[in-house]
């Protein structure tokens, strides 16, 4: 998988961009943005650690915390 980025200018500079191409397949992206458990794997903060609350899978108007 190879991953290509750029940063946006979003005009604010408190609010941050990018825009991101990923050379995946659709579903394993969905798969990993739809598991909370995976959350701490992409976040560029480092501030989300793991789920203390959830389902394994989320769906419409599903509710998690981290």
């Amino acid at each position: 998988m190879s991953v290509r980025a750029e940063i946006l200018t979003t005009g604010n500079p408190q609010v941050k961009g990018a825009s991101l191409i990923i050379n995946a397949p659709a579903g394993d992206i969905f798969n990993l943005l739809a598991n909370p458990r995976q959350h701490s794997l992409i976040d560029g903060s480092h501030t989300v650690k793991s789920l203390h609350f959830g389902p394994e899978r989320l769906s419409l108007g599903a509710k998690f915390g981290m």
